[in-house]
C-alpha cells in the first residue's frame, strides 16, 4: 500500500500518465487517452505514405475494446485494443499499446500479431474485431466479425472466425476456427463474448457469443472444436428502445443480444446473464441448458428455461460483468454511468444503484472487463462517430480503470443482503494501475514494431 501511494504521488507530479479521482475511496484512473488512435510505423516516411495512399485515416479509427494481460512468470504486462474496420483507412483491427507516444503524447498502437496478417485480401488473421477476451489462462480470444465499412459500404469481406492466441507461449496461435453455416447466417454480426471454464488449463472452455444482428447466441467448444447456435425471442431488441441519447446526441441502434456476463462458478446451476442493447430488461438462462444440444432442439422445453426481469433499468446498457459474489456491474448509456445489481435479489429498482457517473469519461462505454478486483473500461464518442460529427480536437477514446471494485460497491444496495459463493479462481494480477505506472516510467523505451 505504501508503494502504491508513493507511485501515485510520483505520477501525479511527473505528469507522465493519467488523471484520477476518488469515488467512495475507490480510485478511477484514466490510463490512456487519444484524440484519434495512432499506429506505430517503422518510420515517419512509411506513415506519411500510408496516409497519402488512404491506408491510414486517423479520424476513421475507433478504439472499441481493451483487455489486460499479466504473466506472473515473466512479470509481463500488456494491454490489447480493438479498432474495427467501421470505415476505410484502418491499418489494423487488433493492436497492442506500446510505450511510444506521438506528438500529442498519446501512446502508439502496434498491430498484433502483425500488420501482414491483418490484410483484408488474405483473410488469414484478424480483419474486423469488435471485442476480445483474455481468460485466466492467458489465452487471448479474438472474435473477428469479418465485416468492414459498417457505416459506409457494409459488407462481409471475410468469414467470421475465432482466433485464440496463447500469450503464455510466445503468442502462439492455438485455434483458428471459421464459423460454419448453421452457427451463423448472412445477417450475423458477432459482437461480444464470454468464456466458461472449470479446468486449470482452460481446455474445457466454452465461449458464449452474441450475434447482435441475427438475434442469436453462438456457442463454441474448445475441447470439441465445434460450434452451435441457439435462437430465442429473448435475444431480440425492443423497438421502442432503439433510440439512444448520449450527451445530447441522438442515434438509432437496433442491436439485439449484446451484454453478456456469467454468474460465479460456485453458482449452481451457473447462469448466463444477458440483455439486448435496445432494451432495459435483464435476462438469464442456465449455461447447462445452452450446452445441451439435444434440449436446445426442443423449442418448448427451451422456452421455459429462459427468464426475463419484471422490472427495468434506468436506460439502455451496452456491456456488463459480474463479480465473484454475483453482483452485476453494467453500463447505463443515457446516464453516462456504471451501475450495479445484486443477482441474489429480484431485478428491481431498490436493488440497483449508480456507482459512478461521468459525462466526460463515460459517454459511450464499449468495453468492460473485470480482472479480479479491478474494473477496466473502454469509452469513446461512438455516438458522434455514428452521427458524423466528431470534434477533431477533443479527447474521444479512453481506457479507464477502477482499482478497487469491492470498495466501490461497499455500502451500496448491491452489497446488502445475500451474495453468491466466491469463485475458486483468481487471476494472477498485480494492481493494474501500479503495473501501468511502472511500465511507463520508461515511456521512451523502444518497443518492437509488428509492421
Amino acid at each position: 500500500m505504501v508503494l502504491f501511494k508513493t507511485l501515485s504521488f510520483l505520477v501525479f507530479f511527473s505528469l507522465i500518465l493519467f488523471t484520477h479521482q476518488t469515488v467512495m475511496e475507490a480510485k478511477v484512473h484514466v490510463l490512456y487517452s487519444w484524440i484519434f488512435p495512432d499506429f506505430q510505423y517503422p518510420s515517419e516516411n512509411a506513415k506519411s505514405a500510408a496516409i497519402e495512399q488512404g491506408d491510414f485515416i486517423a479520424e476513421n479509427a475507433v478504439i472499441l475494446d481493451s483487455d489486460y494481460y499479466f504473466s506472473s512468470v515473466t512479470s509481463t504486462k500488456r494491454i490489447f485494443v480493438t479498432t474495427p474496420r467501421f470505415r476505410n483507412g484502418i491499418p489494423a483491427t487488433l493492436s497492442e499499446i506500446t510505450r511510444n507516444t506521438n506528438v500529442n503524447s498519446s501512446y502508439l498502437l502496434s498491430p498484433f500479431p502483425s500488420i501482414e496478417l491483418q490484410r483484408i485480401s488474405t483473410c488469414d488473421g484478424p480483419i474486423s474485431v469488435y471485442r476480445i477476451h483474455i481468460d485466466k489462462c492467458g489465452l487471448l480470444w479474438v472474435l473477428d466479425t469479418g465485416r468492414i465499412e459498417t457505416f459506409t459500404n457494409p459488407r462481409r469481406a471475410c468469414p467470421p472466425k475465432l482466433l485464440i492466441y496463447d500469450l503464455n507461449r510466445n503468442d502462439e496461435l492455438i485455434v483458428r476456427y471459421e464459423f460454419p453455416e448453421g452457427s451463423i447466417n448472412d445477417r450475423s454480426n458477432l459482437a461480444t463474448l464470454v468464456t466458461e471454464s472449470y479446468q486449470q488449463d482452460c481446455r474445457d472452455s466454452v465461449a458464449y457469443i452474441a450475434d447482435v444482428n441475427a438475434f442469436g447466441l453462438v456457442m463454441y467448444s474448445m475441447a470439441e472444436g465445434t460450434s452451435w447456435r441457439v435462437e430465442s425471442n429473448f435475444f431480440y431488441p425492443f423497438p421502442h428502445k432503439g433510440t439512444v441519447v448520449i450527451n445530447r446526441v441522438t442515434f438509432d441502434l437496433m442491436d439485439g443480444i449484446f451484454g453478456l456476463a456469467l454468474s460465479p462458478p460456485a453458482d449452481n446451476p451457473r447462469k448466463l446473464f444477458f440483455h439486448s442493447f435496445a432494451s432495459v430488461r435483464e435476462s438469464w438462462v442456465p449455461t447447462s441448458v445452452l450446452r445441451n444440444r439435444t434440449l436446445i432442439q426442443n423449442t418448448n422445453a427451451l422456452r421455459i428455461e429462459f427468464r426475463i426481469s419484471e422490472d427495468v433499468r434506468e436506460g439502455q446498457s451496452s456491456l456488463e460483468v459480474m463479480t465473484d459474489d454475483g453482483i452485476l456491474i453494467y453500463s447505463l448509456m443515457p446516464q453516462t454511468a456504471i451501475a450495479c445489481w445484486n443477482s441474489a435479489h429480484p431485478f428491481k429498482k431498490e436493488y440497483q444503484h449508480i456507482l459512478y457517473q461521468d459525462i466526460e469519461n463515460l459517454q459511450f462505454i464499449s468495453g468492460m472487463k473485470l480482472k479480479g478486483n479491478i474494473l477496466l473500461i473502454t469509452s469513446s464518442r461512438l455516438q458522434n462517430y455514428i452521427a458524423g460529427n466528431l470534434n477533431t480536437s477533443d479527447t474521444k477514446y479512453r481506457i479507464i480503470v477502477i482499482d478497487d471494485v469491492d470498495q466501490l460497491l461497499k455500502g451500496t444496495p448491491c452489497k446488502n443482503g445475500p451474495v453468491l459463493g466466491k469463485s475458486p479462481f483468481k487471476p494472477p494480477s498485480p494492481s493494474l494501475t501500479e503495473s501501468i505506472i511502472l511500465s511507463n516510467q520508461n515511456n521512451k523505451a523502444s518497443a518492437s514494431s509488428h509492421y
